[in-house]
């Protein structure tokens, strides 16, 4: 027998911002990271594991329209318990000489579309192969929570150093908790 997905209740303010989300005008928040180095993409895997999906369990979730007559029933956040992490972590790299223009150019083919409804509701571009180290560029819908809890969630995905997180210890402190959950 297949357990159904659990199913959790949206916020209130959550569900405006998923109702307000239109093609002439997303609710998606984007940030671009600049790092001083390439990126292993094994490593930053763990990171999302073990930083955001691990701590903020409306990561792996999905967001379920609201049904019935007149919107009795409002929308909802279904668990997403096989979540692909290939579908949400990116990694590209840029064509020589990797500069300004390049990662403008690369930005700038995701800024109107959006983030897919079937799945969580974020996307993050690692970007290899910029001329000073490597960026990651994020795409977050605003009904996961506020802009200063994603940018606090955000920030705790990072380290102060390279070395950093490689015994299994986290420089940084946990952020605080996104709204919806």
């Amino acid at each position: 027998m297949t357990r159904r997905p659990r199913e959790h209740r949206v916020d209130p303010v959550d569900a405006i911002w998923l109702g307000m989300d239109r093609p002439q005008n997303l609710m998606v928040i984007e940030a671009l990271m600049f790092l001083d180095g390439p990126l292993d993409r094994a490593r930053f895997d763990h990171v999302v594991r073990s930083r955001l999906l691990d701590v903020y369990p409306v990561f792996s979730r999905r967001p379920v329209p609201g049904r019935g007559r007149f919107g009795a029933r409002r929308a909802r956040w279904r668990d997403v318990p096989d979540l692909d992490l290939d579908q949400h972590v990116h990694e590209v790299h840029l064509d020589a000489p990797g500069d300004d223009a390049a990662l403008q150019a690369y930005v700038s083919g995701f800024l109107g579309t959006p983030l897919p409804r079937d799945r969580p509701l974020w996307d993050i571009h690692l970007v290899q192969g910029l001329r000073e180290g490597s960026a990651v560029y994020v795409r977050l819908h605003h009904a996961l929570a506020d802009g200063i809890a994603l940018t606090q969630v955000l920030l705790s995905l990072t380290d102060e150093t390279p070395e950093a997180d490689r015994d299994g210890t986290h420089a940084r402190p946990a952020a605080a908790a996104p709204r919806a959950g």
